[in-house]
């Protein structure tokens, strides 16, 4: 494991308790798929549920857009109704955080920390089970927001504290895993391409505690939590099905960490594709949106018109005669 020092990298090796040098490889395909599964499933949950408010909003008496950290489950059926009276996502947040977090440190067996007084490193720390601890403490940032979220719910907090504790949550996460230990280079820039997207994350959460009314930072922070599942899905492909085309042989071949950031701009602009589809999908049959006449579109294309508010009645058209005599 190579840690940063004021002097350069410093190549520090792994000990067992036993005093012997651990293996290069941790982590397991299940490992990789579950939390991948996990993300995939609360963005899409994520993004149903804003995607039906915004088209709401465009309605011609709609409420205004604003953001939230937690989300009503399929708020256009009526049958979720009996749910959305309760805190549903932020009580299953924490519920399934909670029971991450000892699943990852009890996986097959306890994983304590400290080496026991029968084994050779006594009262050392067990280095073969740091990385478990670190994976399972990725999930308390999520369940502390999940409790601020239930809070929340039954008392007035301080607007965009709740997005904020979420922002927080992911940023443990992404902290996290930049101490995570990494082997290979295919093993390093898979993790690095990650943590890219876990601080745009982030970043658009933290945004949304400041601009709860503007959308693009909604959308950002679910695609961004949706690459999430995609890439741990991408991860257990390369690092654990033991594909030729992701092996590293032993002269240092670069082919598959050089190839890997194609496949991440992939993966990035497939999510975005599919969501802006999903978004209009919801424009049309829940926010009554139409498409632009042709007249809408030519005064737009030269700048003409001011689109922002959705319900058309704020639309404001520069008079032609106003550019007469201006000079360029």
């Amino acid at each position: 494991m190579k840690l940063l020092h004021m002097d350069g990298d410093v190549e520090m090796p792994e000990i067992g308790c036993d005093s012997m040098m651990l293996g290069d490889k941790h982590g397991n395909w299940e490992g990789h798929i579950l939390p991948g599964t996990l993300f995939l499933v609360w963005g899409f949950h994520w993004m149903v549920s804003s995607f039906y408010r915004y088209a709401q909003s465009m309605q011609k008496n709609g409420a205004p857009y604003r953001s939230r950290s937690t989300e009503p489950i399929f708020p256009f059926w009526s049958w979720t109704a009996k749910f959305n009276k309760y805190p549903m996502e932020a009580i299953l947040k924490v519920v399934i955080c909670f029971f991450l977090f000892f699943l990852q440190i009890n996986y097959q067996t306890y994983k304590n920390i400290i080496c026991t007084s029968d084994e050779k490193r006594a009262g050392h720390i067990d280095t073969s089970h740091v990385a478990s601890w670190a994976h399972a403490s990725m999930n308390l940032g999520y369940m502390v927001s999940g409790m601020v979220e239930i809070v929340g719910y039954y008392y007035d907090l301080p607007a965009g504290l709740e997005q904020v504790v979420l922002s927080l949550g992911i940023f443990i996460e992404g902290f996290l895993f930049l101490f995570h230990k990494k082997h290979w280079p295919v093993d390093v820039t898979i993790h690095a391409l990650l943590g890219y997207v876990i601080v745009a994350e982030c970043t658009f959460t933290a945004l949304e505690a400041f601009q709860p009314h503007n959308f693009i930072f909604t959308f950002g922070r679910i695609a961004t939590h949706l690459f999430q599942g995609t890439w741990f899905y991408q991860s257990a492909r390369v690092l654990f099905d033991g594909l030729v085309f992701w092996t590293e042989t032993p002269d240092g071949e670069m082919g598959p960490s050089m190839f890997l950031p194609i496949i991440f701009t992939y993966h990035l602009l497939l999510l975005v594709v599919v969501m802006v589809a999903i978004l209009v999908g919801f424009m049309i049959v829940y926010g009554n949106v139409k498409t632009k006449s042709p007249h809408v579109r030519e005064m737009e294309s030269f700048g003409l018109l001011d689109t922002e508010d959705h319900d058309g009645t704020a639309e404001k058209a520069i008079m032609m005669n106003n550019l007469h005599g201006r000079k360029y």
